[in-house]
């Protein structure tokens, strides 16, 4: 939309944006179809974008039409099965904690962390870079962050393995989490001088609906001081920081906001979190998301929807960019999506 990368700038710089912006993901056929003026194919990457950049000002990613369902297994021997919308993986096993942390060591050994990036030869960030050149000021577009700290740890072996070993060799995820730390911090030094990216985003989901994966004691031991490496290192660049975890953060936000992050995303109200209660505690921290998927988007009123983003908008004195919780997927109605989209555009600042 005209005018959307800065509209995103302003707020992200505690500047009052001609109104407020909108963020989301398009995982959403109707949506794209609306938007594009015809169906969205599979691998019609040009058709998805021209649809993203119609309906929203911000958005992440860089694969924005659906899939050709598929399933393989990669050079690891872990399945992956992609559906049209989203995809899975096996998780990694080992026959022993002992034979994870050799395997881990292993492999940082033959890829150092401090190892220089040359990002010409980096093709994920040629073609996020290609992308956010073609958009122009029609889409805010952040640059993926580096790594994920402690998502790197868990979702390799799911939760329940990763529970097991973390309380037999707690010492082996110390390792990990100081090896992409290390990594996170080389990655932001070597980003190309000309870098065009105003803002990171940060993904690593901390919690679960009902509060933090781990206790937010080991995270300000182990993860917050880490974190807060990669974030400075990636602030000295001049960029601003988008952190993005799922489920209800509440126990851990003031750490995050002591780490260095500018902005945080997706705020699971239906977890618990509180758009209120976030701004009244840090009337700074850009606030990018807010209303329910579930609960509101997917079989809410058109109404319910219109009410929610009011809300959440005064709630934070527009101190944020409004979108769904997680992402416009296809259970979302095109009514209530447009109710959604036309709510925020016309809102008066």
């Amino acid at each position: 939309m005209q005018g959307s990368f800065n509209r995103v700038q302003a707020v992200l710089a505690g500047e009052k944006p001609d109104r407020i912006p909108f963020f989301d993901m398009l995982h959403n056929d109707a949506v794209l179809t609306r938007f594009h003026g015809s169906a969205v194919e599979p691998g019609d990457e040009t058709g998805a974008l021209h649809a993203v950049m119609e309906a929203v000002d911000a958005t992440h990613g860089t694969g924005f039409s659906p899939r050709v369902p598929k399933e393989y297994t990669n050079v690891y021997g872990i399945e992956v099965k992609i559906t049209r919308w989203t995809s899975w993986k096996s998780n990694r096993r080992y026959p022993s904690v002992e034979e994870y942390a050799a395997s881990q060591r292993r492999e940082f050994a033959a890829a150092p962390a401090d190892a220089p990036i040359d990002f010409t030869k980096n093709e994920s960030y040629r073609a996020t870079r290609d992308l956010f050149n073609r958009v122009g000021s029609s889409l805010f577009l952040p640059l993926d962050g580096p790594c994920s700290l402690l998502m790197g740890c868990y979702t390799a072996l799911g939760l329940e393995t990763f529970s097991y070993y973390l309380a037999d060799m707690p010492e082996i995820f110390s390792e990990i989490l100081e090896h992409w730390t290390i990594y996170g911090c080389t990655w932001a030094q070597c980003l190309p001088e000309d870098d065009p990216f105003p803002a990171v985003m940060f993904l690593d989901d901390l919690a679960f609906k009902s509060g933090t994966i781990l206790p937010p004691e080991w995270m300000r031991r182990e993860y917050f001081p880490r974190l807060a490496r990669i974030l400075s290192a990636i602030k000295k660049r001049g960029k601003r920081v988008i952190f993005h975890s799922d489920g209800n953060v509440n126990a851990v936000v003031d750490d995050l906001v002591a780490a260095g992050i500018d902005a945080l995303n997706p705020i699971e109200t239906a977890s618990g979190m509180n758009m209120a209660d976030l701004h009244r505690r840090h009337s700074k921290l850009v606030l990018i998301g807010g209303i329910p998927v579930v609960d509101v988007l997917a079989i809410g009123t058109p109404q319910i929807v219109r009410d929610a983003v009011v809300r959440a908008i005064e709630d934070t004195e527009g101190q944020l960019l409004v979108g769904s919780d997680s992402e416009i997927a296809n259970s979302v109605p095109l009514v209530n999506f447009m109710a959604l989209r036309d709510t925020v555009l016309n809102y008066k600042v």
